[in-house]
Protein backbone atom coordinates (compact mmCIF):
# COMPACT_ATOMS: atom_id res chain seq x y z
CA UNK A 1 0.00 0.00 0.00
CA UNK A 2 2.56 2.53 0.73
CA UNK A 3 4.20 2.31 -2.53
CA UNK A 4 0.53 2.53 -4.36
CA UNK A 5 0.37 5.42 -2.57
CA UNK A 6 3.52 6.48 -3.94
CA UNK A 7 2.05 5.96 -7.45
CA UNK A 8 3.76 2.54 -8.15
CA UNK A 9 0.43 0.76 -10.42
CA UNK A 10 2.02 -2.56 -10.57
CA UNK A 11 2.31 -2.34 -6.75
CA UNK A 12 -0.87 -1.29 -6.45
CA UNK A 13 -2.62 -3.66 -8.81
CA UNK A 14 -0.31 -6.83 -6.88
CA UNK A 15 -2.17 -5.33 -3.84
CA UNK A 16 -6.22 -5.06 -5.02
CA UNK A 17 -4.89 -8.95 -6.54
CA UNK A 18 -4.17 -10.00 -3.44
CA UNK A 19 -6.83 -8.20 -1.19
CA UNK A 20 -9.55 -9.20 -3.33
CA UNK A 21 -10.07 -12.84 -2.07
CA UNK A 22 -9.84 -11.29 1.14
CA UNK A 23 -12.53 -8.95 1.28
CA UNK A 24 -15.06 -11.39 -1.02
CA UNK A 25 -14.89 -13.60 2.41
CA UNK A 26 -15.25 -11.43 4.55
CA UNK A 27 -18.20 -10.37 2.89
CA UNK A 28 -19.81 -13.58 2.50
CA UNK A 29 -19.20 -14.30 5.71
CA UNK A 30 -22.50 -11.63 6.38
CA UNK A 31 -24.22 -11.90 2.71
CA UNK A 32 -25.72 -14.87 1.62
CA UNK A 33 -26.72 -13.34 -2.04
CA UNK A 34 -23.95 -13.76 -4.42
CA UNK A 35 -25.63 -10.88 -6.27
CA UNK A 36 -25.42 -8.29 -3.15
CA UNK A 37 -22.18 -9.55 -2.61
CA UNK A 38 -20.66 -9.04 -5.77
CA UNK A 39 -22.03 -5.47 -5.27
CA UNK A 40 -21.06 -4.79 -2.41
CA UNK A 41 -17.08 -6.45 -3.11
CA UNK A 42 -17.78 -3.25 -6.22
CA UNK A 43 -18.39 -0.63 -3.72
CA UNK A 44 -15.46 -1.80 -1.16
CA UNK A 45 -12.87 -2.17 -3.74
CA UNK A 46 -13.69 1.64 -4.43
CA UNK A 47 -14.07 2.74 -1.23
CA UNK A 48 -10.82 0.90 -0.57
CA UNK A 49 -9.05 3.36 -4.10
CA UNK A 50 -10.96 6.52 -2.69
CA UNK A 51 -9.46 5.71 0.80
CA UNK A 52 -5.74 4.57 -0.19
CA UNK A 53 -4.23 8.27 1.13
CA UNK A 54 -5.89 7.74 4.91
CA UNK A 55 -3.94 4.23 5.53
CA UNK A 56 -1.13 5.00 7.90
CA UNK A 57 1.99 2.96 6.67
CA UNK A 58 3.17 2.99 10.55
CA UNK A 59 -0.54 1.07 11.15
CA UNK A 60 -0.83 -2.90 10.34
CA UNK A 61 -3.06 -2.77 6.73
CA UNK A 62 -5.57 -5.70 7.85
CA UNK A 63 -7.39 -3.59 10.53
CA UNK A 64 -7.70 -0.51 8.19
CA UNK A 65 -9.11 -3.17 5.30
CA UNK A 66 -11.24 -4.94 7.55
CA UNK A 67 -12.55 -1.18 8.56
CA UNK A 68 -12.84 -0.23 5.45
CA UNK A 69 -14.94 -4.07 4.04
CA UNK A 70 -17.25 -3.68 7.52
CA UNK A 71 -18.36 -0.33 7.10
CA UNK A 72 -19.13 -0.06 3.40
CA UNK A 73 -20.60 -3.70 4.01
CA UNK A 74 -23.07 -2.20 6.68
CA UNK A 75 -23.24 1.23 4.93
CA UNK A 76 -24.96 -0.25 2.08
CA UNK A 77 -27.06 -2.97 3.69
CA UNK A 78 -28.37 0.10 5.63
CA UNK A 79 -28.90 2.34 2.03
CA UNK A 80 -30.67 -1.40 0.23
CA UNK A 81 -32.23 -2.52 3.09
CA UNK A 82 -35.90 -2.23 2.30
CA UNK A 83 -35.15 -3.14 -1.53
CA UNK A 84 -32.61 -6.53 -0.38
CA UNK A 85 -35.42 -7.89 2.03
CA UNK A 86 -38.20 -7.28 -0.82
CA UNK A 87 -35.86 -9.69 -3.25
CA UNK A 88 -35.00 -12.12 -1.41
CA UNK A 89 -38.51 -11.92 -0.27
CA UNK A 90 -39.49 -12.43 -3.71
CA UNK A 91 -37.03 -14.44 -5.35
CA UNK A 92 -37.68 -17.26 -2.56
CA UNK A 93 -40.33 -19.73 -3.79
CA UNK A 94 -41.96 -21.30 -0.69
CA UNK A 95 -44.21 -24.10 -1.25
CA UNK A 96 -45.58 -25.50 2.17
CA UNK A 97 -45.65 -29.22 2.13
CA UNK A 98 -48.32 -29.35 4.99
CA UNK A 99 -51.42 -27.22 6.29
CA UNK A 100 -50.15 -25.09 9.11
CA UNK A 101 -50.75 -26.33 12.50
CA UNK A 102 -53.98 -25.23 14.74
CA UNK A 103 -52.70 -23.71 17.82
CA UNK A 104 -54.39 -26.46 19.32
CA UNK A 105 -51.37 -28.83 17.39
CA UNK A 106 -49.19 -26.31 18.57
CA UNK A 107 -49.64 -26.53 22.21
CA UNK A 108 -50.09 -30.16 21.86
CA UNK A 109 -46.97 -30.47 20.43
CA UNK A 110 -44.88 -27.86 22.95
CA UNK A 111 -46.59 -29.85 25.77
CA UNK A 112 -45.21 -33.55 24.32
CA UNK A 113 -41.59 -31.54 23.92
CA UNK A 114 -41.89 -29.84 27.52
CA UNK A 115 -42.49 -33.88 28.95
CA UNK A 116 -39.28 -34.61 27.72
CA UNK A 117 -37.45 -32.34 30.05
CA UNK A 118 -36.03 -33.15 33.60
CA UNK A 119 -38.71 -31.59 35.89
CA UNK A 120 -36.12 -28.36 37.25
CA UNK A 121 -35.78 -27.41 33.81
CA UNK A 122 -39.37 -27.54 32.60
CA UNK A 123 -39.60 -25.50 35.66
CA UNK A 124 -37.02 -23.05 34.75
CA UNK A 125 -39.02 -23.21 31.33
CA UNK A 126 -42.52 -22.33 32.10
CA UNK A 127 -41.44 -19.90 35.15
CA UNK A 128 -39.43 -17.92 32.49
CA UNK A 129 -41.19 -18.30 29.11
CA UNK A 130 -44.63 -19.33 29.95
CA UNK A 131 -45.28 -17.24 32.90
CA UNK A 132 -43.33 -14.81 31.78
CA UNK A 133 -41.42 -13.91 35.48
CA UNK A 134 -37.80 -12.32 36.01
CA UNK A 135 -34.78 -14.39 36.46
CA UNK A 136 -35.34 -13.11 40.01
CA UNK A 137 -38.56 -13.93 40.77
CA UNK A 138 -38.36 -17.21 39.19
CA UNK A 139 -35.12 -17.99 41.52
CA UNK A 140 -36.92 -16.50 44.29
CA UNK A 141 -39.79 -19.25 43.73
CA UNK A 142 -38.14 -22.30 42.93
CA UNK A 143 -35.21 -21.31 45.81
CA UNK A 144 -32.55 -21.43 44.13
CA UNK A 145 -29.33 -18.88 42.97
CA UNK A 146 -30.52 -16.87 39.48
CA UNK A 147 -27.91 -18.54 38.12
CA UNK A 148 -29.19 -21.83 38.33
CA UNK A 149 -32.31 -21.20 37.52
CA UNK A 150 -30.33 -19.51 34.32
CA UNK A 151 -29.00 -22.74 33.40
CA UNK A 152 -31.87 -24.99 34.01
CA UNK A 153 -33.69 -22.95 31.49
CA UNK A 154 -30.74 -22.99 29.16
CA UNK A 155 -30.34 -26.60 29.24
CA UNK A 156 -34.16 -26.58 28.55
CA UNK A 157 -33.91 -24.51 25.62
CA UNK A 158 -31.33 -26.47 24.15
CA UNK A 159 -33.16 -30.02 24.84
CA UNK A 160 -36.43 -27.91 23.45
CA UNK A 161 -34.17 -27.04 20.29
CA UNK A 162 -33.31 -30.39 19.83
CA UNK A 163 -36.63 -32.40 20.51
CA UNK A 164 -37.74 -30.07 17.29
CA UNK A 165 -35.22 -30.42 14.91
CA UNK A 166 -35.63 -34.41 15.37
CA UNK A 167 -39.25 -33.49 14.56
CA UNK A 168 -38.31 -31.89 11.72
CA UNK A 169 -36.18 -34.88 10.50
CA UNK A 170 -38.61 -37.22 11.19
CA UNK A 171 -41.38 -35.46 9.53
CA UNK A 172 -38.87 -35.14 6.32
CA UNK A 173 -38.73 -38.73 5.85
Amino acid sequence: MVAAQSGDKDSYHMLLTAIAPKVKAMIHQKIQNKQTAEEIFQTVMLNIHRARHTYDSSRPFSPWLYTITRNSTYDYLRKHQKRVRVETFIGDTYEPQAQPNTIFEEKALLQDALQTLPESQREAVLLLKIDGLSLEQASQKVGVTEGAIKVRAHRGYEKLKKYFLDQIKEDAF
